[in-house]
């Protein structure tokens, strides 16, 4: 038997034994493709984002310039994704509050001040985070739930009817699945003003 070159040994083990990044450490929104591009045309420097969930996507909105303020349920996440921003010298554009899920975890963006370019919703409790969001998003801004395809966030979906929408579907890395993203925008004007 021909003995393999000690690269092409290393190359496998690297590729199958080894750990694989998260998207938290290569800062990188755990969505599929096709949604991470489309984030990536709509965020901009100065920009006003909200996210329920925090990590890969709160360093590359940072990363862009943005202020994001996340709402994380998860404590011990939160203690990592602050690690991380904190050793890119992000730390000042990212606030996140952690919010138990018995707490206020959907009430809290009450006590937010300001409308937003850009909602996020991919923690926990998304129907009603999407219900929540739909007032905060300013006209012509961006509302994005992840996962949407998911039966249980069918209530979400519809009660977006009215906002343009965009539906983006493929894959997401270190998963074998072809996830769905939905993008809507606010429009312009209110729909019930033109009559």
């Amino acid at each position: 038997m021909k003995k393999r070159p000690i690269q092409y040994v290393r190359a496998i083990r690297r590729r199958f034994f080894e750990p694989k990044p998260w998207p938290l450490t290569e800062g990188r929104p755990w969505m599929c493709d096709p949604a991470v591009e489309q984030l990536d045309k709509l965020v901009f420097p100065g920009a006003r984002i909200l996210e329920w969930g925090s990590g890969g996507s709160s360093i590359f909105f940072a990363e862009r310039g943005a202020d994001v303020i996340c709402i994380e349920h998860d404590r011990s996440w939160a203690r990592l994704v602050r690690t991380e921003l904190a050793r890119r010298r992000l730390s000042e554009r990212v606030t996140i509050n952690h919010i138990d899920l018995a707490a206020d975890y959907v009430g809290i963006v009450d006590r937010l001040n300001g409308g937003f370019d850009l909602v996020v919703v991919d923690g926990r409790r998304r129907v009603e985070c999407v219900h929540k969001a739909r007032g905060r998003v300013v006209a012509g801004g961006w509302l994005v739930l992840d996962d949407s395809d998911r039966h249980a966030y069918s209530p979400a979906v519809e009660q977006m009817a009215g906002w343009h929408k965009l539906v983006l579907k493929g894959p997401r890395p270190q998963t074998k699945d072809d996830p769905q993203t939905t993008f809507w925008q606010k429009p312009a004007y209110r729909m019930d003003a033109v009559a």
